[in-house]
């Protein structure tokens, strides 16, 4: 995929996992990825700007003896996304464990009381009236 298609793609799913954090507050974990993360944006966009002004040839140049100062820079931004899509992932887990607990807790709870209610109509002369 060509480069300008591939930023365009990654600043585009950036934008959405950005936002999401705007609805869900991060993790300090998380938080520091995201610094990361817009630490290596500016990087692209500084060296998005200075390839822009140096013009085609000497890019054209740069390309053909190897040096590729935006690819790798988006290789890296492309790193620290996936990074964070697993930290996010993993947070998930940990809150799903701690969702799960907390019902069995409950679960727990609900059928002591329905059986000292049933221990309790079940003595003779007990009714519900």
């Amino acid at each position: 995929m060509p480069t300008s298609r591939r930023q365009l793609r990654m600043f585009g799913e950036l934008k959405i996992h950005l936002s999401m954090y705007l609805k869900v507050p991060p993790t300090s974990e998380m938080m520091n990825t995201i610094i990361w993360i817009m630490a290596k944006v500016l990087s692209i966009l500084g060296i998005a700007t200075k390839e822009i002004k140096q013009g085609r040839m000497k890019k054209f140049g740069k390309k053909l003896i190897g040096k590729t100062d935006l690819e790798d820079a988006l290789k890296r931004l492309d790193k620290l996304t996936q990074d964070e899509a697993r930290m996010a992932t993993a947070e998930v887990l940990r809150a799903t464990h701690a969702i799960n607990d907390i019902v069995a807790s409950v679960d727990n709870k609900v059928t002591e009381v329905v059986g000292g209610v049933q221990t309790i109509f079940s003595q003779p002369g007990k009714s519900l009236t």
